[in-house]
């Protein structure tokens, strides 16, 4: 079972919203509670390119 497996078998998202979310530029803009946890979650869900 791949770490991601869970998101890819969901119908919405799959293997190409996988693939798309791991090759994105994501820019969030601050580093507060909300912010903090958006990046946390983002990093979890796969992104790898996140700039705080």
């Amino acid at each position: 079972m791949s770490r991601y497996e869970r998101q890819i078998r969901f119908a919405p998202f799959g293997e190409h919203g996988q693939t798309a979310l791991s090759h994105a530029q994501i820019l969030i803009m601050g580093a507060g509670a909300l912010g903090s946890h958006v990046a946390a979650q983002l990093a979890r869900m796969g992104a790898r390119n996140l700039y705080i």
